[in-house]
Parts: structure tokens; sequence; C-alpha cells
């Protein structure tokens, strides 16, 4: 039995809702991190998103090709470069076997010379 899990995302799009964007609103004063604190989180952030990246290559879904190039294009001129791990990402999907295909392993018995 198989199960095929579609995930859409727009990267360009923001990733803030309204809820979100209230509650900032009303914890501005609160939210203030230093620069330590700050590098930490977009560290583990980066950390998490370089794993995802690789297990999408891992799972070998064609159908994740053109959010990893879109991603690919959305990433450019950050301060974290994501652009390995999505390049990795987007070269193990290509070298994949096409969907509905499986590696086949045949075991051949030489003869032994003596």
């Amino acid at each position: 039995m198989s199960a095929i899990l579609r995930i859409t995302f727009d990267p360009t799009s923001s990733l803030v809702s309204a809820d979100d964007e209230e509650a900032e609103a009303e914890g501005d004063a609160q939210t203030v991190l230093d620069p330590e604190e700050k590098w930490e989180i977009e560290k583990k952030a980066f950390a998490i998103k370089r794993k995802a990246l690789q297990v999408l290559g891992d799972i070998g879904d064609e159908t994740a090709l053109p959010f990893l190039e879109s991603l690919l294009k959305a990433e450019e001129n950050k301060d974290w470069n994501i652009h390995p791990s999505i390049q990795a990402a987007i070269a193990n999907l290509k070298r994949q076997p096409p969907s509905g295909s499986f590696p086949i392993s045949v075991k051949v018995k030489t003869p032994v010379e003596h």
C-alpha cells in the first residue's frame, strides 16, 4: 500500500497570518532580541531547512521539483546561503528512477575455478 502526500507552497508568499500580525503588534515591546539570540534562532532555522530539503530530496517525489526550483530563485541574496542544499535536493530528485519503477537486484552465481 502506498500513499501520496502532496504539499504545495509558494515560497514568495508571506508566512505571516493576520493573527500573527496582531499578536506581533501587541507584543513588539516584549520581543526585542539581542543579536546573539537572533543569530542562534537563525542558525537553528537554517539547520531545520537544510534537513527538510535533504528529506524532500530523499523522498524522491518528482512533483517537488517545481517547488525546489522556485525556492532556489526566492532564496537568492539571503543572509544564510541555502542554495547548496536546494541544489542537492534537485540533483537527488533528478537521479531518482521514474515514478512507478523500482530497482531490481539479481544475484548471479559465477562458476568457481579450482
